[in-house]
């Protein structure tokens, strides 16, 4: 990949933010119809942060189906649809003000962490709650 001056660079020598932006447009080069991003904007500054959501959106508006996996609930906010899934069980799913809604909750975060508490406690005990 060309750097800044015009010189050549590994893409394993490359920064964290650099190394997303490869990713994202390596995942586009063949126009796939299903595009699958794991923690897209991890390591990326603010500016970049921004910039991959308003190409993931305008993916969207072109037809293909983005799948994004985020802990990051501002994040989760910029998606239409949200699908929360802890365990291997899915614990809700719909638009951000549906979910808020049914958990009873003020956001999303909050929404996250009723809907995982009440799916902890009635899954009995696990793993993660072991002293």
């Amino acid at each position: 990949m060309p750097s800044a001056s015009g010189s050549w660079q590994l893409a394993g020598t490359l920064s964290g933010g650099w190394k997303q932006r490869l990713a994202l447009a390596a995942c586009l080069i063949h126009s796939p119809a299903l595009l699958l991003l794991d923690e897209p904007t991890a390591g990326v500054d603010p500016k970049a942060r921004r910039e991959f959501w308003d190409e993931i959106h305008r993916q969207a508006r072109l037809g293909i189906t983005v799948l994004v996996s985020t802990h990051c609930m501002d994040e989760a906010q910029r998606c239409d649809s949200l699908c929360y899934i802890a365990a291997g069980r899915v614990l809700a799913f719909g638009d951000a003000a549906q979910i808020v809604a049914a958990a009873g909750a003020s956001d999303l975060e909050d929404a996250f962490v009723r809907l995982v508490t009440s799916a902890q406690g009635s899954a009995g005990p696990t793993a993660d709650r072991a002293a």
